[in-house]
């Protein structure tokens, strides 16, 4: 049912002819709440029953040990208090990239639950970017740009020192794949280990006259460099335009959540991530984040 919803008129139309238990059941078919089973007490077969002291208005029952259990145990929906209604319709705005505000003018939920629920939703994207294997680029015949740049900006104490985040970004020109990684310094010591581990020995690897990257040529990479002083693209046609577009993509994404500057900017920089790496569009940004929901609280 819910791979066929691909608007929010879908959601709202979806829910509005389920009925409580329906929903239930319809959640359990899809991996996101418990299926009935047996009391891990007295392992009597449970039975799905009307309690409205429980989320969704249903839990398991057992009649020997009558007792509750809540059908949101261990999962996503454990510790959430809205309706599951509501948690779709949010996950919907969030994935359609609607503003705190706009969504906030479109429904009936507070500035707080708004922000809560997106913050629920980085934070998948976060996990899921950890749980990934370290990603490659390049190869022989492959070229790979990179560059590096200031994210943000944090003052600590106002007047006073001010922290300086730096990216490494790396980008293959013919996949177009790419890799973001903080590092604490942009010498040859911190960054030079990262783009081995990222790039594929063989790779012609593509960058500014930044000096920390002078070692690369002696480390199995053939590497080639522009002036920027001098030239945006070399004579023989080296230029970063494509790592340079990204680092745009990234900051503009970043100043339209108003986050540049906020205690909270990492986890925007990992959701600009995943969405490049899963969110193409709403609708594929729904539904892989529900397959990772189900992937990091599997039922």
């Amino acid at each position: 049912m819910l791979a066929e919803v691909t608007s929010l008129k879908d959601v709202y139309a979806l829910f509005s002819k389920l009925s409580p238990k329906e929903v239930i059941e319809m959640l359990e078919a899809e991996g996101l709440l418990l299926k009935l089973n047996r009391c891990s007490k007295c392992r009597t077969q449970r039975t799905l029953n009307k309690n409205k002291d429980y989320k969704g208005g249903y839990a398991f029952y057992c009649k020997k040990c009558k007792k509750f259990k809540n059908v949101t145990d261990g999962t996503f929906f454990d510790t959430t208090k809205i309706e599951f209604e509501d948690f779709f319709v949010l996950l919907w705005l969030w994935a359609s990239h609607t503003s705190v505000k706009v969504a906030r003018n479109l429904t009936n939920f507070s500035k707080v639950t708004i922000i809560q629920y997106f913050r629920y939703f980085r934070d998948i994207c976060s996990w899921k970017l950890l749980t990934l294997e370290t990603q490659t680029l390049g190869g022989e015949g492959n070229t790979v740009q990179i560059d590096e740049s200031v994210v943000a900006k944090r003052k600590y104490i106002r007047g006073k020192r001010v922290k300086t985040t730096w990216v490494l970004g790396m980008i293959d020109e013919q996949t177009r794949q790419s890799v973001i990684l903080y590092v604490e310094k942009r010498d040859s010591a911190t960054m030079i280990p990262e783009i081995q581990r990222h790039v594929k020995p063989g790779t012609t690897i593509w960058t500014d006259c930044w000096k920390a990257y002078n070692g690369l040529s002696r480390v199995g990479y053939k590497h080639e460099t522009v002036n920027h002083s001098k030239n945006f693209k070399s004579p023989t046609g080296v230029c970063t335009n494509l790592i340079e577009g990204h680092w745009n993509k990234l900051k503009k994404h970043c100043r339209t959540k108003n986050v540049m500057n906020s205690k909270f900017f990492f986890e925007y920089v990992d959701e600009f991530m995943w969405i490049e790496k899963y969110g193409p569009d709403a609708y594929s940004k729904r539904y892989n984040m529900i397959q990772q929901i189900k992937e990091k609280y599997p039922c």
